[in-house]
This record gives C-alpha cells, sequence and structure tokens, in this order.
C-alpha cells in the first residue's frame, strides 16, 4: 500500500517530475515520465532519444531525478526547409513544446503535428543549458535549416532569469528495448499510439487534461484552449487588405494571396501592389525596346522569345570566301544569211543569192537607174554642155551575167 500511495503522489503531484538520463559514452539528456508501467529496474524511450544518446536495447543507463530552471528562450536549427510549409510556424512550436518536460543544448527532437514529423537540433537554451519547459510559455528561435534552405521567422531576445538548484537522488536502470507503437490504438484525445495495456488509464487522464482543437487538430491543455484560439483561430483582418481571416492563415495569405502585397513587374522590375500589376504589364510588355544583335526594336513582352531567334540566326559568310562558278559557254550558233530586203533568214549565201535574183531583181535595177540619174544629174551641173545627154539612159555595154537571165 505504501508503495501504491507513493507512486500516486508522484502521478498527480502539482510539476512534472524531470530525469537526468546519462548514456555509458557521457551523453545526457533530460525527459519525463509517461506512465509507470515498466518492469521494475528498466525503462522504455522514444527511438528517438535513444538515438540522441547513441544506446542500443539492454544498454544500462544512468537515471536520477533533477529539477531544472523554467525556461523561457530555446534556440532550434531544422533539419530542413520543409518546416516553411507549415503556416504560423512559430506559433506552431510554441504550443507543442509544452508537451515536452524539457528540453537541453545538444538535444535532437522529433515533433508530429499533423502527422507530419520534423527534427531540430537544440542549439540554445535560457536561463540554462537544460530547461524544464512543461506548461511554459517558451519564445522560440531559428536558426538556417541544416539543408542550406531559410527559415523566414523574426527572432526573440533571450531572457535571463536566476539558476535554481535543487539536491537530485540517484538510481539506476535498464533500457530493455524500444517501444514499437504502430499498430496500437489511437487516443481520441491526443492522436497519440498508445500500447493496449496503457490504453484505459491513459485516455481517461488525457480526458481530463487534454484539448484537441477541432481546425488544427493540435492538442493543447484544457487551461490553454481559450489562448489557443484566440492565437491561431480567432479572426482579423488583413491589416493590408481588410480581408477577414485567421490568425493562422494571415502569414500565407500576406505571402502568396493578399492583393496589397509587394510585387515586382517582370519588365522594368518596378515595385508595386499586386492588384495594380496587370495594367502596369500590359502598358510596360509593350514599350519597345533595340535589340543590341540585329539593331531592330521589339516590345519588352516579345524579348525573351526574340533573343532566342536572333541568337540562332545562321551568319552570311563574307564575299571573299564565297566560291564563284562561271557559267558555262553558250551553244555555238549556225551560220544565217539575211536578205536586207525583205529580212528572210537565209542557211546558205548561195539560197540568198537564188532569193534575191528570183524577187528582188527588179528593184536592184531600179536603184541602179536611180542612182545613175543622181549621178548625171551631179556632173550636168559641173559641166553644162553635158546637159542633153543628161536625159538619156545610159545603157551597159556589157551586160552582167544575172542580167543576161
Amino acid at each position: 500500500m505504501g508503495s501504491n500511495s507513493s507512486i500516486a503522489r508522484i502521478q498527480y503531484q502539482a510539476s512534472p517530475m524531470i530525469f537526468e538520463i546519462s548514456a555509458p559514452s557521457g551523453v545526457r539528456s533530460f525527459c519525463g515520465v509517461m506512465e509507470f508501467i515498466a518492469p521494475s529496474g528498466s525503462v522504455a524511450v522514444p527511438g528517438w532519444l535513444m538515438e540522441h544518446l547513441g544506446l542500443s536495447p539492454g544498454q544500462s543507463v544512468q537515471i536520477r531525478k533533477v529539477t531544472l530552471p523554467k525556461g523561457v528562450y530555446v534556440q532550434l536549427q531544422p533539419h530542413s526547409g520543409d518546416v516553411n510549409k507549415m503556416p504560423d510556424l512559430k506559433a506552431t512550436l510554441e504550443w507543442v513544446l509544452r508537451r515536452f518536460i524539457a528540453l537541453t543544448v545538444g538535444d535532437t527532437i522529433e515533433v508530429s503535428h499533423e502527422n507530419v514529423k520534423m527534427r531540430f537540433d537544440v542549439l540554445k537554451c535560457s536561463p540554462d543549458r537544460a530547461i524544464a519547459i512543461t506548461d511554459q510559455d517558451v519564445s522560440v528561435d531559428f536558426v538556417k535549416p541544416l539543408d542550406g534552405s531559410e527559415v523566414t521567422m523574426p527572432t526573440a531576445p533571450a531572457e535571463k532569469v536566476e539558476e535554481q538548484k535543487a539536491p537530485v537522488e540517484t538510481r539506476s536502470g535498464n533500457i530493455t528495448g524500444v517501444v514499437d507503437n504502430s499498430d496500437a490504438p489511437q487516443c481520441s484525445h491526443c492522436l497519440q499510439r498508445i500500447p493496449p495495456a496503457q490504453f484505459t488509464m491513459h485516455e481517461l487522464r488525457c480526458a481530463r487534461i487534454n484539448w484537441r482543437c477541432p481546425s488544427c487538430n493540435m492538442v493543447v491543455l484544457k487551461t490553454d484552449k481559450d489562448k489557443h484560439i484566440d492565437e491561431l483561430h480567432s479572426i482579423k483582418p488583413c491589416e493590408a487588405c481588410l480581408q477577414p481571416l485567421e490568425v493562422r492563415e494571415h502569414a500565407a495569405h500576406k505571402k502568396d494571396d493578399c492583393p496589397a502585397r509587394t510585387v515586382s513587374c517582370q519588365y522594368c522590375q518596378l515595385t508595386m501592389q499586386y492588384r495594380k500589376l496587370f495594367i502596369h504589364e500590359q502598358s510596360c510588355g509593350a514599350v519597345t525596346e533595340l535589340c543590341s544583335k540585329c539593331r531592330k526594336r521589339f516590345p519588352r513582352s516579345e524579348q525573351k522569345s526574340h533573343e532566342k531567334s536572333c541568337n540562332t540566326e545562321p551568319t552570311i559568310p563574307s564575299v571573299g570566301k564565297l566560291k564563284v562558278t562561271p557559267p558555262p559557254p553558250p551553244p555555238p550558233k549556225e551560220d544565217i544569211f539575211i536578205c536586207e530586203g525583205c529580212t528572210q533568214p537565209f542557211h546558205s549565201f548561195d539560197e540568198l543569192q537564188v532569193h534575191y535574183l528570183t524577187s528582188h531583181y527588179d528593184e536592184h535595177l531600179s536603184d541602179i537607174a536611180t542612182e545613175s540619174n543622181r549621178f548625171s544629174v551631179l556632173q550636168n551641173e559641173d559641166d553644162p554642155l553635158l546637159v542633153d545627154q543628161t536625159d538619156k539612159p545610159s545603157q551597159p555595154e556589157n551586160p552582167s551575167p544575172i542580167q543576161k537571165q
């Protein structure tokens, strides 16, 4: 009875018990108690804590009860930039960390929220290297994730408080294994997987102290229900566009959806409100600019497509490098004889002569007579004595062969 009453007093004490667990390698961490159901001399711890301590199932550890100062500030380093996908990460983590018992500088903790698991390294704690954070309003700060991405969250300065110390008592124990709760029933209040042997007791206790938000599935203490609703789910207008939204949605709204958010023109990089961007880019994209390569003007909206085609245009080779081939010589022409009287062509001179004698002989005689008369007139003008002879046509003494024909 004495032993059971002692356990009962421990379970319902005002503040959770905190234990320091030390591995043989000297690595230490702090944890609390979920249920007192493990066999005597053994303890079951989460897999991420065993990984942090470098333990394997069955190893011996040193456990002692301690009292830690209440934490006010913690600096975390995410393992990846996926934490940015969670809306209002800072407020979410401040609530999730309230379910932890203690944090120590150098710890690697695993946080689960809405079926998403995230890991963080604890870099700083205040007021001491190890702090108790149960039911505490702890300010959370972040540094650049291990994968090199950015976490855009405001920083919170650390506060200094006096260190608290208390005597401790020591007890040894063994780790007998890692608890695998993948097939265990799920608590309807906190959505955690609970071993069947502990499920009934856990669900009764969880229903008494915890409350699960139906909007975001975050589990908080019942005493913090109103504060959770006010800080995350109360409706407040956006400061820029006055659209009413839940507080937790403000960060994503200002970044992606707010019509008054600041954006840049894709052509001139001028910053303006998003609601003015369309009209501005319509006029800005129509402004023409000179291409530095082809020296032609194109609208800004067509510059990118033009640069691709302008860069791939074939270059024209210089004239000095062109190989000029002379044209082939024309085919040789046959000898053609043209009649001067009628321009009729003939392939031989004999054919032309026959044509001339048969077709143009009378014309030929007429031309000879005319020329002879003109010559006689010219002579008479020089010698008057020969005027009477000009009227007489001269007869050739010896007719030509053609005339004889």
